[in-house]
């Protein structure tokens, strides 16, 4: 068998699981690269394409044939800069126009699949103005398309639909009944990206009927798929299950597994956002039997909704568990519920963790959400423990999982963390007095420092860490005075009228959190208050030993509770383990957040005319939104600049509902730079630079300069020199166009990425003294001055 047909051969059957490989004697095979195609086709049974080999088969092929189709291999398991390669060497090998037209066609989608937008357009152009000079009108059509398909991704939307239209009237005009179906299809992705739900049905139902009339069942198949996407963001679930069930059914009749297995995921996702988290489960972990890991981004994803279905699942055990335990006083229920919730979180980390090895770029949400997940697997644990020796055990290894967990956490995260590791070890250092309760109790200098922990864990929002943090100052100075005195008694009661206090703020929430803190308040307020009532006999000043077994275990039970509901409301805080995230196909990630609230991840790569980086300025538009409140706030976040970054100038306060801003709170501004990937968190934005193929770096913004910007005339696009950060930035100028500003990549910045000291000087600036701050101060001093000469003045003619 010749090696060219063999290449073709595991191109049309790669991810079927090799079945129609099997046949193929490898020794059989004829060529000069017989040796090499042979190893090739051996990795091509077992589903795995070995990189070594095809750079080997880069240098030994020679036929242009060949080559081109090693690349088309290489380009669908992902190894696109090989593909590159291939295609690159077939170019200059080349005699006619068509073969370097279809080469030039074939660089533009390895480009668009590596995300390089702007490149893949170049070429696609090329490849275009090829097959014109060549006379193929078929090649121009296609070439059309892939155009529409690349001004889609990059959200140009009046650019992706011309190019589709004139495809779609080629395909037409050439009698070319297929094409033309595709085209349409195509017009309906556009439409249901842009959010046109009703026009994009109307499209895909069109497409739908041609592939049905053609009898083309796979093409129909996934028609009926991206039907069954948009009537998922249309919240239709039942018409969305019927789309994704139909389309199973016909690649089920096919025998087309991948394709299953990417309809499978998606049914999966669909029942996760619809609220049916056990039908979910099935779906998606019958979807990751069937995919492959080289399937990208559909392996990518399915483990990722996988992931979020577990967290899911993990959190309804646990909501299940504390209302057994606190608002039906079921324990054994309780702590069955517990125990799978403890499983699923473990599933859970498991699925976050290989994400972060498959994804390899540095997105520490990932590693943080996994080590998170494993630290609720142990806290689940620990909450089901009934025994001291038992829970000092589980503590040990939820502290140790919760600071694995910290280690790749910022901002406020990590402050919520750091507390939890606070509370946590002040609750194993009382489980590890364990019997010496029962017999002499507890140092009261011990409960002083659990005490003192529990207050550096008091960090959720509310009225309610008001009380609670004077009921444990209280129970403090009750432990600091002498036993059964007046004053430890008073303290005592103090704390109790504190935690009714709480207790009245937790009911007023009407939230199954804040029913459960009541209860739990409740008990501790009513330990404090029978421990007062007991409290008759003073025991001798100077003992350091609460020697009561009772009065040791009435302090310590009052602790625990409290140390409990701490934990319970700081959690939601840092639980992301039902988040979602998805990744398009040149893998950027382009969603994320909770299931059900998933958001838009990144700004897309937009395509200039002229893609020369000659220009040193930074690109601002302002982004109109809704305001929250009335008063406007002043921009308070800054970023790196460099050549051709372009931003996102947030004035007005942000609205909690908007898609692209989501997860920035209402009282923020931002200046955020639209890149591969923008992840925001309350506290902070995480950018990714990468400039065309090179490697992508990371970095954090949590606090920023304030940025001057003047401004004239009509607001729209603006141009501004790059600044240096804390210097005044450049006034605003008006562009000549009024079109909205397109996102490009940006470059590295070659200074910031000498050192992480640098990364933070470059991006928070020079802190409080900066000249626009220096100027405000001074004109504050003016009008002082001023005020105090005309007062003067008065004074004088009085």
């Amino acid at each position: 068998m010749d090696q060219l047909d063999v290449l073709n051969e595991i191109n049309e059957s790669f991810l079927l699981k090799g079945d129609s490989l099997r046949s193929i004697d490898s020794k059989s095979i004829r060529g000069d690269c017989s040796i090499h195609v042979a190893r090739l086709l051996e990795g091509a049974r077992v589903g795995a394409i070995d990189a070594d080999i095809c750079c080997q088969l880069i240098v030994c092929l020679q036929e242009i044939c060949e080559i081109k189709k090693l690349g088309d291999i290489c380009r669908k398991v992902g190894l696109l800069e090989l593909a590159i390669r291939c295609y690159e060497k077939g170019l200059s090998i080349a005699n006619d126009k068509e073969t370097k037209a279809e080469l030039l066609n074939n660089l533009g989608q390895a480009y668009a699949y590596f995300g390089d937008l702007e490149r893949a357009v170049s070429y696609y152009k090329r490849a275009l103005k090829s097959f014109e000079c060549a006379g193929d009108a078929v090649g121009m059509a296609h070439v059309q398309g892939n155009l529409g398909s690349a001004y889609r991704r990059a959200r140009d939307w009046d650019k992706s639909i011309s190019y589709c239209r004139k495809s779609m009237k080629a395909f037409q005009e050439l009698g070319d009944e297929l094409g033309s179906a595709q085209m349409v299809g195509s017009l309906g992705r556009i439409y249901a990206d842009m959010g046109e739900i009703v026009l994009a049905t109307n499209y895909y139902e069109r497409s739908l009927g041609d592939f049905q009339k053609l009898g083309d069942r796979r093409s129909e198949a996934w028609i009926l798929n991206w039907l069954g996407k948009i009537s998922a963001k249309a919240r239709k679930w039942d018409r969305s299950f019927e789309y994704y069930s139909e389309s199973l059914s016909i690649f089920e009749d096919l025998g087309h597994e991948p394709s299953m297995g990417i309809i499978l995921s998606n049914l999966g996702r669909a029942y996760l956002e619809s609220g049916d988290a056990a039908k979910s489960r099935d779906y998606l972990e019958r979807s990751l039997k069937i995919l492959q890991k080289e399937m990208r981004p559909a392996y990518l994803n399915a483990t990722a909704w996988a992931a979020a279905n577990y967290g899911t699942l993990a959190r309804e055990h646990r909501k299940k568990a504390n209302q057994a335990l606190f608002l039906q006083a079921s324990w054994e229920d309780g702590n069955e519920q517990l125990q799978l919730a403890a499983q699923h979180y473990s599933l859970a980390a498991d699925r976050f963790s290989d994400l972060s090895v498959m994804v390899k770029s540095d997105i520490p949400d990932l590693r943080t959400i996994s080590g998170i997940a494993r630290f609720l697997s142990a806290l689940s644990e620990l909450q089901a423990a009934n025994k001291d020796e038992e829970a000092l055990a589980q503590s040990e290894k939820a502290l140790y999982t919760l600071k694995e967990a910290a280690i790749f956490s910022r901002g406020t995260e990590k402050e919520k963390m750091d507390a939890m590791e606070k509370i946590l070890a002040g609750m194993k250092l009382i489980w590890s007095f364990g019997q010496i309760v029962e017999s002499c109790g507890i140092p009261s200098s011990v409960l002083i420092q659990f005490v003192k922990l529990l207050m550096s864990g008091v960090c959720f929002a509310g009225e309610v860490v008001v009380f609670i943090y004077d009921a444990l100052g209280s129970m403090e100075n009750s432990l600091k005075n002498e036993m059964g005195s007046l004053d430890e008694l008073e303290q005592l009661g103090i704390a109790a009228s504190s935690l009714r206090k709480a207790e009245k703020l937790f009911e007023a929430e009407s939230s199954d959190l804040g029913d459960q803190s009541a209860i739990q308040v409740r008990n501790a307020a009513a330990i404090v208050e029978r421990l007062v009532t007991s409290r008759k006999n003073p025991i001798k000043e100077g003992c350091s030993l609460i020697n009561d077994p009772l009065v040791c275990q009435s302090y310590r039970d009052a602790l625990l509770t409290l140390g409990w509901v701490l934990l319970e409301n700081i959690l939601p805080a840092i639980d992301k383990t039902n988040f979602i995230f998805s990744w398009d196909e040149s893998m950027n990630l382009v969603e994320m957040g909770p299931a059900g609230r998933s958001v838009p991840a990144f700004m897309p790569q937009s395509i200039s005319d002229n893609s020369q980086d000659s220009k040193e300025d930074l690109i601002i538009e302002e982004l109109e939104v809704e305001p929250v409140g009335e008063r406007l706030h002043e921009l308070n976040k800054t970023c790196q600049t460099g050549k051709n970054i372009k931003m996102l100038f947030i004035k007005k306060p942000i609205a909690s509902n908007d898609p692209i801003v989501d997860d920035i709170s209402a009282h923020e501004c931002s200046l955020v730079p639209a890149m591969t990937q923008v992840i925001r968190s309350p506290g902070f934005s995480r950018v990714t630079l990468q400039q065309g193929m090179g490697e992508k770096k990371s970095y954090w913004i949590d606090r920023f300069e304030p940025v001057n910007v003047t401004t004239s005339g009509k607001i729209g696009r603006r141009t501004a020199q790059a600044v240096e950060p804390g210097a005044q930035a450049a006034t605003m100028e008006k562009s000549k166009t009024e079109e909205p500003a397109s996102f490009m990549q940006s470059s590295d910045s070659p200074s910031s990425a000498s050192s992480p000291k640098g990364h933070e000087e470059m991006l928070h600036g020079a802190g409080l003294f900066t000249p626009s701050n220096a100027m405000n101060a001074l004109k504050a001093l003016a009008v002082v001055v001023i005020g105090l000469l005309a007062i003067d003045v008065i004074l004088y003619l009085i």
